[in-house]
């Protein structure tokens, strides 16, 4: 049996990488054959540039900014972005490395000529429009051969619905599926409502266990430190994680996409990382902060206490993880809740999510077994 997984596997995106690494991986494990379909949509995949001078210095110039103003723009950020070159080759390195893919498929027509025995669409936001330029097909099971078995594996839109004007087309494209899951509770809710069965399961990355995830890492420099990574963040978001940081009297390291203004000079700000830096630093850390989905994931499955400041927006999947861990406590929504915190403890925690993790393995083989 051949499995082809299609997902967000190529975007630069820590979480998208790291649980396609994961399904993969996770079947691999159970003695499948699984690659991932290394279809890329140009939405997600043909804007990364790795970092040039002359590529940075025509990017400015496409701007109609005259030669000398794009050059010293150019020149002034230049360390920045050779840091967002290292960045870059790390993404890609973990893409060439970690993920074990089919030859390269440029449109969507080719897709008819693989010869799978089984697809599996998902995890990630593969049925969000606006991540897709308007709802893909693909990553609906469409453009396979008839005889291959379409499964849908922790699917998500981002929310807990649909919109109405977007129903009507969802809906019949959700009948490729012979198995259907997705990942966020309110999502399963509102498609039973409306008379389409499917299960909830977890993201791929709590397929696998701490000790899969340590085993890749590349441990980080530093040892005994708070620990934040995100974005949208909240106003408040950094008060939270610089009063923590504070309180315990231990260093600030701030992991994100790009440099964060307004903070003290002595907090460590991390932007060359890629996913297996991602996990180093959250492995060493002595308390997590995040508003990031697979941030608060991978806190959960290395054990770490944290707290979650959410997102300004799609915090569904956030609520979901949260309340399936039974730690719903410590999601701060202002930055006087930290006053009052406990610690995690990861024994109650530890069953909750290994119920919900055998109910997902269950899933899958379930789904591969059938039909």
């Amino acid at each position: 049996m051949k499995i082809g997984i299609l997902t967000f596997h190529c975007a630069h995106n820590y979480g998208a990488m790291l649980q396609a690494y994961a399904l993969q991986t996770a079947l691999a494990n159970r003695g499948y054959d699984a690659e991932v379909v290394d279809f890329r949509l140009s939405k997600q995949y043909d804007y990364l540039e790795k970092f040039s001078l002359i590529g940075f210095y025509k990017h400015y110039r496409r701007k109609k900014q005259n030669p000398v103003i794009s050059l010293l723009k150019v020149l002034k950020n230049y360390r920045k972005n050779q840091k967002k070159s290292i960045q870059w080759e790390r993404f890609e390195f973990f893409l060439d490395r970690y993920i074990r893919k089919s030859s390269r498929i440029y449109e969507e027509y080719e897709i008819l000529k693989s010869d799978y025995d089984v697809v599996i669409c998902g995890s990630d936001q593969i049925w969000n429009p606006e991540l897709t330029g308007g709802f893909c097909d693909v990553y609906f099971g469409k453009g396979f051969k008839t005889a291959v078995k379409r499964i849908a594996y922790a699917g998500s839109n981002g929310s807990d619905c649909f919109a109405e004007s977007d129903w009507r087309i969802v809906k019949k494209l959700l009948q490729n599926f012979d198995f259907l899951s997705v990942r966020e509770q309110g999502l399963c809710e509102f498609l039973k409502l409306n008379g389409v069965p499917n299960e909830v399961v977890l993201d791929p990355v709590f397929l696998l266990e701490k000790k899969d995830w340590e085993s890749v890492c590349i441990s980080s420099p530093f040892e005994d430190y708070v620990f934040t990574y995100s974005f949208w963040e909240p106003d408040y978001f950094f008060d939270v994680a610089l009063s923590l940081s504070k309180k315990m009297k231990k260093k600030l390291v701030v992991f994100s996409y790009s440099k964060k203004d307004g903070l003290p000079k002595d907090v460590v700000q991390i932007i060359d990382g890629g996913p297996l830096e991602l996990l180093g630093y959250i492995k060493n850390a002595s308390f997590v902060v995040s508003n990031s989905f697979h941030g608060v994931a991978l806190s959960i499955i290395m054990e770490k206490q944290f707290v979650c400041v959410p997102p300004q927006k799609h915090r569904e999947r956030i609520d979901s993880i949260m309340s399936i861990a039974g730690i719903t406590d410590f999601i701060v929504e202002c930055s006087s809740d930290i006053s009052s915190l406990n610690n995690i403890n990861y024994e109650k925690v530890n069953q909750k999510v290994d119920c919900a993790r055998k109910k997902s393995i269950e899933f899958i083989q379930k789904s591969l077994s059938n039909g």
